[in-house]
Parts: structure tokens; sequence; C-alpha cells
């Protein structure tokens, strides 16, 4: 049994910025320069990649169970909430600290996934900008063993000042936990994992808490992401499951990692490349994802290109799907739920 976890946000939603931004000037003068990265605001874009990875998810697996989305009060305008696998999942129901939040740091929401209640021992969590591109089993994310299989970047973690990029929050997480496993005796981290979906048993989460306790809870009260975050289900898990034999390294170059880089006249090439994309074969990849790498370039030729190249990967809606005369034309508050307020005391 295998169940699936979504993060997903939309940025544009008028409340939702309400509540950044009120943080955000009750914290001005604590933030720093990986809190500054972790605002940019490509990491709260919604061109609705998930409605496409729901449609991956359909379209190659059939062993999914349920499908949990974690949302700050938000439902995506085209969701069927009342299809038996989806469910909505608020971060109230998972934040057992309730002054943790609002937090607009996926570290911190990352850090309390295993707390969603109903969720079964084994499952995978995905970004929304992550998409499966071939025919996948469980043999994919969980060995004959059971062990997870964990999938490497070949980006080293960067571990000096000078190079560049050692101020993201990727790698000053990798740091982190690097430094935690070597608490324990373990070898250290060098390797970043890919930007695919990430193999997790919320067992091993459990046992993390027990661990390192206050580094998670630290993590988990940080608004913004910080140099003393952990990268809980997108490294730490893997590696502690890898140093005790719970996991196992997944073959190499399974993932297509589409990266949206902003630089002058960068729209056209942005649409060359992705039209070339068009062309990767189902079979090539087991999974791929478009990421703006922090650098939000919104200009209407590269909207277009993301749009027209996810509607030609997977044109066929999703059982997930409402029907497009259901739809409302605006983000949806949870069903049952007041929104939360907007008002932020220190």
């Amino acid at each position: 049994m295998i169940d699936v976890v979504y993060t997903w946000v939309d940025g544009a939603d008028p409340m939702w910025f309400q509540k950044k931004s009120a943080r955000v000037k009750l914290a001005a003068s604590n933030l720093n320069v990986c809190s500054k990265s972790g605002l940019s605001n490509s990491r709260f874009h919604n061109r609705d990649e998930l409605k496409y990875s729901l449609r991956s998810l359909d379209m190659f697996t059939q062993f999914v169970r349920k499908i949990f989305i974690v949302t700050d009060d938000q439902v995506p305008v085209w969701l069927d909430t009342n299809h038996p696998k989806i469910q909505i999942v608020d971060h109230r129901d998972i934040f057992p600290i309730k002054s943790h939040l609002p937090t607009f740091n996926s570290h911190a929401i990352e850090a309390n996934l295993h707390r969603i209640e109903g969720l079964s021992e084994k499952f995978i969590y995905l970004n929304d900008d992550v998409a499966l591109s071939s025919d996948l089993i469980e043999s994919d994310f969980f060995d004959d063993q059971d062990r997870m299989l964990v999938y490497f970047d070949h980006r080293k973690v960067q571990r000096f000042a000078w190079w560049f990029g050692y101020n993201a929050p990727v790698n000053a997480a990798a740091r982190n936990n690097s430094r935690l496993l070597n608490s324990l005796s373990y070898d250290r981290i060098d390797f970043r994992l890919d930007h695919a979906p990430y193999v997790l048993r919320k067992s091993i989460y459990e046992e993390l808490w027990e661990l390192f306790p206050n580094e998670l809870e630290r993590t988990s009260g940080n608004p913004f992401r910080h140099p003393a975050d952990l990268s809980t289900a997108s490294s730490l898990v893997q590696h502690y499951a890898l140093a005790t034999n719970r996991a196992v390294k997944g073959p190499p170059n399974s993932s297509t990692y589409i990266k949206i880089k902003r630089f002058p006249f960068s729209a056209p090439l942005t649409a060359l490349r992705l039209s070339g994309y068009k062309a990767l074969s189902n079979k090539d990849k087991k999974f791929f994802s478009i990421n703006d790498a922090g650098q939000l370039d919104n200009s209407r030729i590269t909207q277009n290109a993301i749009a027209n190249f996810l509607e030609h990967k997977f044109p066929f809606p999703s059982p997930f799907e409402l029907r497009k005369h259901d739809a409302i034309n605006t983000t949806l508050p949870i069903k049952g739920r007041n929104p939360t307020p907007v008002s932020i005391t220190a």
C-alpha cells in the first residue's frame, strides 16, 4: 500500500499573499540570504503543474492508494475533491505547534508530512512541478526487500563559501543534514537528490524526530527558509535510510530536469528547448520536472511554451479533475474550514 503526497500553493491568491506579506513584515529584521532566496516568487507561482502531474500519475501508475494534497486554506479550482482517492490536508492538520503557522517554508512543511492522518507507512512525495513520464510499478520505488529507492542528482553539495550557490537553501540544508548524520558516525552527504519523486517511510520520519527533536522543531518553526533548516523529505530521510540499510540507490539518469532560466532574450530559447523536449520518448526517463530555479520568468512566451508542452505531454483530463463547467474561476478555501486569519503577531 503506497500513498502519494503533494504540497501545493497558489501564490496569486489574495488572501494567501496578504498572510505572506504580513509575515514578511513581522520578520523583516531577521531575514537573511537564505530566507530571501526562499521568498522568490518562482517558489509560489502556480502554472497548474499539479493538474498535469496528477494526469501523469493516473496515466503511468496503478498502485497508488490515496493522494494527499497539502495546502494552506487553498484548493485548485479544477480539482474534484469528492474523488475517493483525493484528500486535501491543511497545514493546521499536520503542525502540532500552531504558532509555527502560517508558514512559507517548504522545509517546515516537509518536516511534518508524516503527521498526515491516515497516511500509509510507505509513501511518495512529489513537488507539483514533477511528473512521471513512463509506466511505473512499485519496484521503481521500493525494491524486493522493501527498501526505498533513492534517485541521486549528479550535483555535489556545495561546502565552500566561495562556491556559487553556497547560500542556496538546498545546499545549506544538505550540510545540516550531513552534520547530524556525522554525529551518529554515518558518512557525510556528498550528492544532492534528484528533483524527482522522493520515496519515504513514515517510521523513519518518526525515528528522526526522536533522534533530532530540537533541530526538526526549529525547522518547523522557521516561517521562511533558514540556514539552520533540515531538508527532511528530500534528503535527510533518504540518507538516514541508506546509512541504516533501509534504502538503495535508484538507477542513475532516471529523470529529466528542465531548468527555466531568466535572462535577456531567454523566453524564445525556453520555447525552443521545450519544443525539443516534446519529442522526448516516454521510455527514455521515468520522471521529469520543469523548474524555475529561483528565477521566475513570467513572460507570455515562456508561459505559453510551458502550457503547450504540458498539454502536449498529458492532453487527457484525469478522473481527479472537475468537468470544465463545474470549476469556479478562483482558488477555493478548504471545505468546512474558516480561512486562516490574516492578523499575525509575534
